[in-house]
């Protein structure tokens, strides 16, 4: 409001007010939206930290339940040639004379069991406790799976099965640990072995190029998988509703840390089976990215 007649300074200095109040006005929808940002962001950052420990609250209890459930399936997979054991050496104190290197041969087959447990046991554990700290470097599969069947081969011919190797022609470069990668191709050899009373096992890798990926597959002509087991069939402990209580060596862990191993090196594991014809287990796996030259 200015009254008339106008004056210079009367003028001047309602404009200087007009234009004070202007600036205060400025400030303050400056201050209020950066007030309302600041609460925004403070909202955006207490829900992000609330769903980290919801995340992390969730991951402790699944751990939790892990480890009870690992403890409730080692004293399981322990207990009965624990018992075995037990009652041998009793008969070996006080059975017949006849019968001692009977009662010594299951003895020493109950120990091998127990042997086998507790080293299934110890590589996952070791594979879980050093998953931060593999060294990965790239690799020739063939010459990996050519290594690995040396070494292997007495074990097949020993359960008087045929094998079967068809390699890539080309030399597929995987970035791999070749210690794990090694692990891994033995547990499947092992299942393959261990479910297959005769016939023959085949081993092969191919590349997919439009993929980039290699396919490692072992198969058999064993016993197959009943459907039931399928989807547990990679699960720790687990070993299948007619396996469990059979002869047949292994805690369960051996398809579960070649899974692990897959994973860790960005692959994929599956199967294909049919009962009474066998089963197919394949791995893909990236191959290298190398630099040119």
């Amino acid at each position: 409001f200015i009254p008339k007649p106008v004056e210079p300074e009367i003028l001047e200095g309602a404009l200087r007010r007009a234009q004070g109040r202007l600036s205060l006005k400025r400030e303050l929808r400056e201050a209020r939206a950066a007030l309302e940002q600041y609460a925004a962001e403070l909202e955006q950052r207490v829900a992000e930290r609330t769903r980290e420990l919801t995340a992390a609250n969730e991951r402790l209890e699944e751990l939790d339940r892990i480890k009870t459930k690992f403890i409730a399936d080692i004293s399981h997979e322990l207990r009965t040639p624990l018992t075995s054991v037990h009652l041998l050496l009793r008969l070996l104190e006080r059975g017949k004379a006849e019968k001692r290197s009977h009662y010594l041969a299951s003895l020493k087959e109950e120990t091998g069991r127990l042997t086998r447990i507790v080293q299934d046991i110890l590589e996952f554990s070791q594979l879980e406790l050093g998953r931060d700290k593999v060294k990965f470097a790239p690799l020739d599969l063939n010459e990996l799976v050519s290594q690995v069947l040396a070494e292997y081969r007495p074990r097949i011919e020993a359960a008087n099965l045929a094998l079967t190797l068809e390699l890539e022609p080309t030399r597929p470069l995987v970035l791999a640990n070749p210690g794990q990668l090694t692990q891994a191709l033995t547990k499947l050899l092992d299942n393959a072995v261990n479910y297959t009373p005769a016939g023959e096992l085949r081993v092969s890798t191919r590349v997919v190029v439009e993929l980039k990926r290699v396919d490692l597959q072992v198969g058999d002509t064993g016993r197959g998988i009943d459907p039931a087991d399928m989807p547990h069939l990679f699960e720790r402990f687990y070993r299948g509703q007619g396996v469990g209580s059979s002869a047949l060596p292994g805690a369960g862990l051996g398809l579960a840390v070649a899974k692990e191993i897959v994973e860790l090196h960005g692959g994929e594991i599956d199967v294909e089976s049919e009962v009474g014809a066998g089963s197919s287990f394949r791995v893909r796996l990236p191959l290298a990215d190398l630099p040119a030259g």
